[in-house]
């Protein structure tokens, strides 16, 4: 169990007491202190204290992507699973997925996650947003790419086991945020076989000062390095591991996903040139996937984006002031 650890005292003893607490105790806890400066370390050192299972290591701060990489090199489990700091298991997480998987000596197993956007404890009651697995049972690489192709499987590194021997050559790329996306089809292509599972295990906090929720110039620039390199992963290997329908699906959701993260950055933080890469990888899925992504409002906001950007995002911003306006008057 590898936990990367970094100025997350507000939330650190819930992440740890999910781990301690789960009904498989024979575990490796690999807690990465990454030079938090809020007393998260020290939490750190007082859990070890406390349970002989739990191991710190302390290093100046290097980023996500490092703190997971020294645990993958401090590990001599079997198995492995990665929590990030803010996060939760639920008790049987670890006993379900390995439950799952050894009988079928299966690679990785995966299971559904929940999203909540909270500053207090995780409550599954209080998600609000289900990513619940469709797919169940063993399935071989193939069908584990396509499914992640289609975004019915999640790139997130959070909610899956890992058979170790998967990470002997791979590691996080260093320096750069949403790294799940990048590391996900070095991971693909090395699976036999894989299981899915319904049972919601992984509880995913979103909150103001959470990476993924960080509206940066770097924070997009490396969720766009991050998908292109996932998107060019797709067509570049189809039809060879993808057939022509998953390309087209995965275009559609690039396409919706960027244009949702393009309405919500701050266009101050992105120079002349950025913006005329983002307008054109924008334009050119558009005209590949004819605009349609999963639903109509990708479809107009594609065509209203062809006309004017800045007009599509004047839009968008009437929308939330109108629809948080209705819910606001919505009786309770």
């Amino acid at each position: 169990m590898i936990i990367p650890v970094y100025n997350v005292r507000p939330y650190l003893e819930e992440a740890l007491d999910s781990v301690i607490h789960q009904t498989y105790a024979n575990l490796e806890i690999i807690l990465v202190d990454d030079g938090s400066e809020d007393g998260s370390g020290d939490i750190c050192d007082r859990y070890a204290e406390s349970d002989s299972r739990i191991r710190v290591i302390h290093q100046t701060n290097q980023g996500l992507s490092a703190a997971r990489n020294a645990g993958l090199d401090a590990m001599h489990g079997e198995y492995v699973a990665f929590l990030d700091s803010d996060d939760a298991f639920l008790p049987q997480m670890v006993e379900k997925l390995l439950h799952e998987m050894e009988p079928q000596s299966a690679d990785l197993a995966v299971c559904s996650h929940a999203q909540c956007f909270t500053e207090s404890r995780l409550d599954t009651a209080k998600s609000i947003k289900v990513r619940q697995q469709s797919i169940q049972g063993v399935h071989d690489q193939k069908h584990f790419l396509g499914a992640v192709a289609e975004g019915r499987i999640d790139a997130c590194v959070g909610n899956k086991m890992y058979r170790a021997e998967l990470w002997k050559e791979v590691r996080f790329p260093v320096g750069y945020v949403h790294e799940d996306k990048a590391i996900v089809w070095l991971i693909a292509v090395r699976i036999r076989q894989y299981v899915s599972m319904p049972d919601l295990l992984y509880l995913h906090r979103k909150h103001k000062g959470s990476i993924t929720t960080t509206l940066s110039g770097k924070n997009f620039r490396d969720w766009l390095i991050a998908y292109q390199t996932y998107s060019s992963f797709v067509e570049q290997h189809t039809p060879e591991l993808f057939s022509e329908r998953q390309l087209l699906i995965s275009q559609q959701i690039a396409l919706e996903k960027i244009l949702y993260r393009y309405l919500h950055q701050p266009l101050k933080e992105m120079g002349p040139e950025e913006k005329a890469w983002i307008r054109k990888w924008i334009l050119d899925l558009g005209n590949i996937t004819h605009g349609r992504g999963r639903g109509l409002r990708v479809w107009f906001g594609w065509h209203v984006f062809r006309f004017s950007p800045r007009l599509l995002r004047t839009l968008y911003a009437l929308y939330n002031a109108v629809y948080a306006n209705h819910l606001e008057r919505l009786p309770r």
